[in-house]
């Protein structure tokens, strides 16, 4: 009993104590003008929090006039900016919301909000309120204070960050969308925050994205290495770029889903700069898709490195498409007819070795293929065995070179991959400040500016 006698008196005596308020002036809600005014600066924080509730429900009731109003506003700016405590900035913050309802006071109150918001001494919850209003009711007058406050990035809390990089989304700064490419591209930032940026460069469709979507192809999390090899697999990229990156996350990635993303991407940027990591691939991949993924690519571009891998592959135990099985026969033949005279031979009686382990393989053998390539796998031995290159030559140019449809062959030549820079309209500066492309730091006009 009297452990819950306890209880009850403590859980009564905590909401009085959570409402213990202001104790210099009474009725704050009820007072008069002069005496609200006259609370603003009193010593005690909670008395200055109740005077910007009362004066800004006063001035939204009407109880104060448009005149009483506008003589407070020079001390309520005042209270928002240099307040020792930032909860009684935001409660004076709060207040002046109410100025806006009056059409003869709303530029005024909004240009207030614009002077405490472009200033560095204000807590994240203050500023995030604050961007918010000024997105919603004038975002123009939000440009300047996005702008600097982004490139102090470092300085702030993760939320304001995320809340200047939203704000960038709608107004489509020059230097606010540069600014987010560099946070994006800052391992020291938490995730939501690089995402976050990364997200407004999508949207605003940056041409620097593909530097960012680098930049966090290494991140731990799966779903943000997806979505960056995804970014990376468009077309119109860097191909020199693209190959370099996605070959890194096909060498070094131990999730056989991303590994499987990375190499249909690389699809759209095939060429013989791939050869090698191809060639590997077919051999030691164990994810199934990213193993056929691989195949495609390297039987349109084989060449004499991979005639090695491609016989192994026949004689593997290892089942795959029939299709792809008959594609292999041929991509053997024409590697060895392609080959000096002196090599075509002993190439083609390994290829004729290769081609025989694999369609006389019993129906029940993994590995095993059907009619149609067990008839193709024929041929092919009896056009390579006379060991003629001239007769092979003529068949083989009957054959069509495979095509697939995600599969897009590019001459790596033929791109300057100075076509994909762009000029950066900002720089980082040696303490990690954002500084403009002259190497000027950004910066308001002035800290503080109160109302006449």
């Amino acid at each position: 009993m009297r452990l819950l006698i306890s209880t009850l008196l403590l859980s009564l005596a905590l909401p009085a104590a959570a409402q213990a308020k202001c104790k210099e002036f009474k009725k704050l809600a009820k007072a008069d003008y002069d005496t609200v005014v006259e609370a603003l600066g009193a010593r005690d924080e909670d008395c200055r929090s109740d005077a910007a509730k009362a004066l800004g429900d006063a001035v939204g009731d009407k109880r104060f006039s448009t005149d009483q109003a506008r003589e407070s506003l020079p001390t309520l700016e005042m209270l928002m900016i240099a307040d020792d405590d930032y909860g009684v900035r935001r409660d004076g913050l709060r207040a002046i919301e109410e100025y806006m309802n009056n059409a003869n006071l709303r530029s005024t109150a909004l240009e207030t909000i614009q002077a405490t918001f472009e200033q560095d001494e204000q807590d994240s919850g203050f500023f995030i309120k604050a961007l918010a209003i000024l997105m919603k009711q004038d975002s123009a007058r939000a440009r300047s204070g996005v702008v600097v406050h982004l490139s102090r990035y470092r300085r702030h809390k993760p939320a304001f960050v995320m809340a200047l990089l939203g704000a960038v989304q709608d107004l489509n700064q020059p230097e606010a969308r540069d600014l987010a490419l560099v946070v994006a591209m800052d391992a020291g930032q938490p995730r939501n925050v690089r995402l976050a940026a990364l997200t407004t460069l999508e949207k605003l469709s940056h041409p620097g994205l593909a530097d960012a979507y680098l930049a966090l192809l290494g991140d731990s999390d799966k779903k943000v290495q997806i979505r960056c090899v995804d970014g990376l697999s468009r077309a119109g990229l860097p191909p020199a770029k693209v190959q370099s990156a996605l070959s890194g996350v096909v060498r070094n990635e131990s999730k056989g889903d991303v590994r499987a993303k990375a190499l249909k991407g690389l699809k759209r940027y095939v060429s013989p700069e791939l050869l090698p990591l191809l060639n590997s691939q077919i051999t030691s991949e164990k994810h199934v898709m990213a193993w056929y993924h691989s195949l495609e690519m390297l039987l349109s571009v084989a060449d004499d490195t991979s005639f090695g891998a491609l016989n192994q592959l026949l004689v593997r135990d290892w089942s795959f498409r029939d299709d792809l099985v008959i594609e292999v026969f041929h991509t053997l033949a024409r590697i060895a007819i392609a080959a000096p005279d002196d090599r075509f031979g002993p190439m083609a009686d390994q290829a004729i070795a290769s081609i025989a382990a694999r369609i006389d393989k019993p129906e029940d053998n993994v590995g095993a293929v059907g009619p149609e390539a067990r008839a193709a796998g024929r041929d092919i031995i009896a056009l390579l065995s006379p060991r003629q290159p001239a007769q092979v030559i003529h068949v083989v140019q009957g054959w069509g070179l495979p095509t697939y449809d995600e599969v897009v062959i590019v001459d790596m030549s033929s791109y300057d991959e100075s076509a994909f820079s762009y000029e950066m309209s900002v720089e980082v500066g040696d303490n990690g400040d954002i500084l403009s492309a002259g190497g000027t730091a950004f910066g308001f006009e002035a800290s503080v500016r109160v109302s006449e």
